[in-house]
């Protein structure tokens, strides 16, 4: 098994149990975890969730503008993108591969409320990027994990 296949088999076992812990699944009912846990905040500061907000909403216009250096700005160096098929996109790859091929319509809205956990905010919602070249497509269900930095 070469080093890559292994990253993307752990990075989805991750995900699954980021996933898991998040919506209560891997949890008993007898046992305490998730949402129930005292680390858990169901309602993020307000201030966390208008950055948060406002940071969705510039990069969509980003991706929209093709705005390299906004997106670049906004991105942090250990940003990955996780495809529907499971292959995963590097900061520089998405900015070099995804962004020139000129999406015309993109959205994101909010299918949950934002969950937090210490200094972790999880946000689950719905939404899309279409090229010039697709047809509209069914919204798809999208998660972020924002970490503070430094």
């Amino acid at each position: 098994m070469d080093t890559k296949s292994f990253l993307v088999r752990r990075l989805r076992h991750l995900c699954v149990a980021v996933l898991q812990v998040i919506f209560g699944v891997a949890c008993a009912p007898d046992v305490t975890c998730g949402a129930q846990d005292a680390n858990w905040n169901t309602d993020p500061l307000p201030a966390v969730q208008s950055e948060i907000n406002g940071n969705n909403q510039a990069f969509l216009q980003a991706v929209l503008a093709k705005d390299t250096q906004k997106l670049n700005e906004l991105l942090s160096d250990d940003f990955v993108y996780v495809h529907e098929n499971g292959l995963i996109s590097t900061k520089q790859q998405f900015l070099e591969d995804f962004i020139p091929k000129g999406y015309v319509a993109a959205e994101l809205k909010e299918k949950e409320p934002m969950r937090q956990y210490n200094s972790t905010v999880f946000t689950i919602g719905s939404g899309h990027l279409q090229l010039k070249s697709e047809t509209p497509h069914p919204q798809e269900t999208i998660t972020h994990v924002w970490a503070e930095q430094n």
